[in-house]
């Protein structure tokens, strides 16, 4: 494929991430709040700190994922453990079209911890079979999931382990499904 061949498809999966995802409802936890949490663990304990961590909570205010910030999708790869169901939903569409823009600069390997969330590497770890279903993923959704890791994979993990091409394979498999 050609350069130009893959931004072509690139700027169409933009656009089917935000007709796909278009109005997902947020989750009880949103992105900062679980920076938050994260931050419990490696900044002392900011469970200690209720101001900040109620600062945390009261400054995830979007109603539309298109309105979380780049720089709240660059600031902390680990918050993806810590969204409830509905705030990973949320959260998905904004980090796909975020990586897929060309000026976007992931110091914190956000696009890849967010890609082994959805390909992981550990056989206790939901499959994707388990994904489609806790987060009610449409066809539509699934495809787009299984587009962008497909350019994700090309792009950063040309030789994925084993096991992380069977999870990509079994995403491609869902996709195809009628």
């Amino acid at each position: 494929m050609q350069s130009n061949e893959i931004s072509g498809s690139v700027s169409g999966l933009i656009r089917r991430i935000e007709q796909t995802f278009q109005d997902i409802p947020r989750g009880k936890i949103g992105i900062r709040e679980a920076a938050a949490i994260d931050a419990r663990w490696y900044e002392g304990g900011l469970h200690e700190d209720k101001k900040r961590y109620a600062q945390a909570r009261a400054a995830d205010i979007e109603d539309n994922w298109q309105d979380i910030s780049d720089e709240v999708l660059a600031a902390d790869h680990a918050v993806f453990g810590y969204l409830d169901d509905a705030g990973f939903k949320f959260v998905m569409p904004a980090i796909m079209r975020w990586s897929l823009n060309p000026a976007t600069i992931d110091k914190n390997d956000v696009a890849e911890f967010f890609a082994m969330y959805l390909l992981p590497e550990s056989r206790r770890a939901d499959k994707p079979d388990a994904m489609v279903q806790k987060w009610k993923l449409t066809k539509e959704q699934i495809i787009v999931i299984a587009e962008w890791l497909e350019i994700y994979l090309s792009k950063h993990r040309p030789y994925p382990s084993a096991l992380v091409a069977a999870q990509f394979e079994r995403w491609k498999e869902l996709a195809n499904r009628a």
